[in-house]
């Protein structure tokens, strides 16, 4: 259950966070430069409506009244009335909407103009037009002049071009976005560094959590956030807790294998050298093995939640050098294949009881060859031993997987060493097979945890 739960991997938080703001960044983007870009047209807006209506008090400045009708400079100080088509117009027509006077820009212009209203004197009227598909503006201006002693309105107008604006606009909002999307790039850049550097220290609990799942360490640091202290406090407590309730069960078990030794070494020390006395002394040593082996059942499923990691190399090249010198008449030719950086999650007691009864099953049933070679997997070391024995038959094949098979349901001689190491493996989520060696005898493949 706990392979394939590591199989499936939630997002980091980095990428959360990332996906978070690349999701709301546009939306930020898209609103600011809505607002900002109606603020700027706004703002021009304004500014020509002010624009417009100076220009209109300057014709009123220099406009006359004579005794027939009212006259304008033959030259406008403004040189855009007097520049054909530049985008700035001018005219005065009378109360009858009749044409009084138009500056030069007007002359032979195919813009058509709206219809002449009339307004009250003192009102300023503004609208928008198209002419070609291009947008103008015009602000008109009502006033009363006394021309030969009688009052007559007129009215100034005022015309300008909005394509110039149109493309300062469209200037604008290629800058804006061009700077927006800019700081968008940078605060996605600013955010990531913040957040690896705000997640820094889970990093370091994330590592000093493995330190300790390898051996290197007992507990965790306490200079944390303070966001993080009440875990790492928690988990210190459970690794103490654990460690303490290990080295209970530990006396506790040294305590249960002395108090019942003793009684069956004095139980052997008064047992006559008849035949009698010989069988019950066979079935007391048998007793005290079956006491051994479920001691070390006991131990083996007590393991600790974060255990230290066993190198394989060393430990194998010890079990072998000192079994070499045991069978020393067998002269076994022995060939290791294991990587020196390979290491298990598995104490050495532990790692030495299975790698000891599997080797020492090689040596003892093989005939001049032992080969041990390794594997690696995402999860798992797979370690095969293999010898050139007679291998291993059919019933013990099919009984061996089973954890915990008892002794007196294995064949003779590799029952009970066989069984714990069953036991041992099982306890660390590991696992024992066997099948024929390609040397011509039996290959037990060991499954251990990283």
């Amino acid at each position: 259950m706990l392979s394939k739960r590591r199989l499936i991997r939630a997002p980091s938080l980095v990428k959360r966070l990332l996906v978070a703001s690349l999701l709301i960044l546009p939306i930020v983007i898209g609103f600011s430069t809505y607002a900002l870009n109606r603020a700027y047209v706004r703002g021009l807006d304004s500014a020509e409506y002010e624009a417009l209506l100076s220009q209109i008090y300057a014709l009123l400045a220099v406009a006359e009244a004579t005794d027939s009708d009212l006259t304008m400079p033959s030259v406008m100080a403004n040189p855009r009335f007097e520049t054909p088509d530049s985008g700035l117009y001018a005219r005065i027509f009378d109360v009858n909407a009749q044409p009084v006077w138009e500056s030069n820009s007007l002359y032979n212009s195919v813009l058509s103009l709206p219809k002449a209203e009339q307004n009250q004197p003192g009102d300023i009227r503004e609208q928008w037009f198209t002419h070609d598909n291009q947008l103008y503006r015009s602000v008109d201006f009502s006033t009363i002049w006394e021309i030969n002693g009688i009052d007559q309105r007129f009215h100034f107008e005022i015309i300008h071009s909005q394509q110039a604006k149109q493309k300062d606009v469209r200037r604008y909002r290629r800058a804006l976005l061009a700077w927006l999307s800019g700081m968008a790039v940078i605060l996605l850049i600013l955010q990531a560094v913040i957040t690896l550097w705000g997640l820094k220290p889970l990093k370091k609990l994330a590592r000093q959590i493995e330190d300790v799942e390898q051996g290197d360490n007992t507990g965790l640091d306490q200079d944390y956030p303070i966001e993080i202290q009440p875990v790492t406090t928690s988990l210190n407590k459970l690794l103490e807790s654990e460690a303490s309730q290990r080295e209970r069960y530990k006396n506790s078990l040294s305590d249960l294998a002395h108090s019942l030794k003793t009684p069956l070494s004095v139980i052997r020390s008064q047992l006559n050298d008849n035949e009698q006395g010989r069988a019950v002394d066979e079935q007391v040593e048998r007793m005290s093995t079956i006491i051994s082996h479920q001691l070390r059942r006991a131990s083996a499923e007590v393991q600790t939640l974060y255990g230290p990691s066993t190198p394989l190399h060393p430990l194998i090249s010890r079990i072998t050098t000192a079994l070499s010198k045991v069978y020393a008449d067998k002269n076994m030719q022995v060939e290791i294949d294991v990587s020196n950086t390979i290491a298990v999650a598995m104490s050495e007691d532990d790692c030495f009881e299975v790698l000891g009864n599997i080797i020492e099953n090689a040596f003892k049933y093989g005939d001049r060859r032992v080969l041990i070679t390794e594997s690696e997997q995402a999860e798992t070391v797979i370690l095969t031993v293999s010898d050139d024995g007679p291998g291993v038959n059919n019933e013990l094949s099919s009984t061996i997987l089973e954890r915990g098979a008892r002794a007196d349901t294995t064949k003779s001689g590799q029952g009970i060493g066989l069984a714990i190491a069953v036991d041992i493996l099982s306890s660390y989520n590991g696992a024992l097979t066997t099948r024929k060696s390609r040397l011509g005898g039996a290959a037990f493949q060991l499954t251990f945890p990283k």
